[in-house]
């Protein structure tokens, strides 16, 4: 989402350059974007112990900077007069997950119902009808 958010604003630096709190903040999401992309290169190699913990929470505190940075930005969606735009980047902000190991599992299936022992009232009312 942030990258797809960054390709939106990149593409449309003439709506939002002139807003000094947009560039401030879209600045702030560039920077933390890297740093998610450089720590989690970093993850993939053989890290152990308290240097893996470290980098797990350096990413932690990056994706919760640039989430706050998205967060100032659509605040500020409503000082541009761009309809275009704020549509477009409205859509970069929507999560698709289109991964098949998120699907549903199959429900079990109903158990099957045992068949009753007949006592002898049931042996009895069986009789009758």
């Amino acid at each position: 989402m942030y990258l797809a958010v960054e390709g939106i604003c990149d593409a449309n630096k003439a709506v939002w350059q002139e807003l000094s709190a947009f560039v401030a903040t879209y600045s702030d999401l560039q920077t933390r974007v890297i740093n998610i992309q450089t720590l989690s290169q970093s993850q993939t190699h053989d890290t152990r112990g308290i240097a893996k913990d470290k980098v797990t929470g350096q990413l932690s505190n990056e994706f919760d900077a640039a989430d706050e940075a998205i967060t100032e930005l659509d605040d500020l969606l409503g000082q541009l007069g761009d309809a275009k735009f704020v549509g477009d980047y409205n859509n970069a902000r929507i999560v698709v997950d289109t991964s098949a190991s998120h699907t549903s599992p199959a429900p079990a299936p109903a158990p099957q119902a045992k068949p009753q022992k007949q006592t002898a009232v049931t042996k009895q009312l069986t009789k009758n009808h």
